[in-house]
C-alpha cells in the first residue's frame, strides 16, 4: 500500500514524498537473487535461514546486530578523521584513545538516566 504525504522543504516549497508500508519493504528484501557467484549464494542462504528461524532468532544466531553496531561505530570514528595524523606509534595510540573518548561522550549523552520512583 503506497501513501503519498505532503512535505514542505526548507525553502517552503511543497513536494510529494512516497512512503512504502513495512510489509512491502520486507517482501521486497526477501526476494532471492539469481546467480551462482559467492555474493548471491551467501545472501540467499542468509534469507533462507532468516525465513526458517524467524528474523529475531536469525539476528542473534548470526551476530548481525553486533556487526551492525560495530560498523556504525567505525563510521563514527572515521567521521572524526579518515587517517591518523600522528607519525609516531605512541601518539597514534593516544589519538585513537582520544577519538574513542569523544565517541563515548556522545554515546553517554544518548543513554537515558533512570531513577527509581518510590
Amino acid at each position: 500500500m503506497w501513501c503519498v504525504i505532503q512535505v514542505v522543504d526548507v525553502t517552503g516549497a511543497p513536494f510529494a514524498k512516497t512512503r512504502v508500508s513495512q510489509s512491502e519493504v520486507s517482501a521486497f528484501q526477501g526476494k532471492l537473487w539469481k546467480g551462482i557467484t559467492a555474493g548471491p549464494v551467501a545472501r540467499n542462504e542468509a534469507l533462507r535461514a532468516a525465513k526458517y528461524l524467524g528474523w529475531a532468532i536469525w539476528r542473534n544466531w548470526s551476530g548481525y546486530h553486533r556487526r551492525s553496531r560495530t560498523k556504525t561505530k567505525m563510521r563514527c570514528m572515521k567521521l572524526l578523521g579518515q587517517r591518523l595524523m600522528a607519525r609516531d606509534f605512541d601518539r597514534q595510540v593516544a589519538e585513537v584513545q582520544i577519538r574513542i573518548a569523544v565517541m563515548n561522550g556522545y554515546t553517554a549523552l544518548g543513554i537515558p538516566l533512570t531513577e527509581v520512583v518510590r
